[in-house]
């Protein structure tokens, strides 16, 4: 695990391929507000629960929302923090979803840090699909897991709610009674 604000080479590389993909695509962007607006309207409130590199919550702002943005990762989260911590329409909570609150072991690619996951068995099963045949979890750590629940009892109910959690999204929405 990196110490401070300093992050490893792999992970590094990881985070450009990410911004590369996820936030330097105009047309993914545009394809993202169009498809986004919707769902969304000014004030909502949305929570992004695998926030990733914040492509969905910058949508979401430029919706005029406000959004919970939701990631594990503490090197995404600095990231996500260095983009947002001026906005006071973003919240950042560094957490995994969960079906109940603990902590968790996640398995971290650093090289794509985009399938890091708390779905140890959906990583072991995807490794053997050719198209993830190359990505590597060359690193675990513990996470903090929240809850859907928790999450609206401390930041109200979301009008929409985005889940991308590789794998686990049966066991996020097992924490919403």
């Amino acid at each position: 695990m990196t110490k401070g604000s300093r992050i490893g080479f792999e992970r590094y590389l990881g985070l450009i391929h990410s911004l590369a993909i996820y936030r330097l695509n105009p047309i993914r962007r545009i394809q993202s507000y169009r498809h986004y607006r919707a769902f969304i309207n000014p004030g909502d409130l949305c929570f992004d629960i695998g926030a990733h590199v914040g492509d969905r919550v910058a949508t979401f702002l430029s919706l005029g929302a406000k959004v919970v943005a939701v990631e594990p990762l503490p090197d995404l989260v600095r990231f996500l923090n260095r983009l947002y911590h001026h906005n006071n329409r973003v919240t950042l909570v560094e957490a995994a979803i969960g079906a109940a609150v603990g902590a968790r072991s996640m398995l971290v690619s650093d090289l794509t840090p985009s399938m890091s996951t708390i779905a140890h068995g959906w990583a072991r099963d995807i490794a053997t699909q050719r198209r993830f045949s190359k990505v590597s979890w060359n690193t675990k750590i513990n996470v903090e897991t929240l809850t859907l629940d928790g999450l609206i009892r401390d930041y109200g109910p979301p009008k929409f709610c985005k889940i991308d959690v590789e794998g686990s999204e049966a066991e996020a929405l097992a924490g919403l009674t």
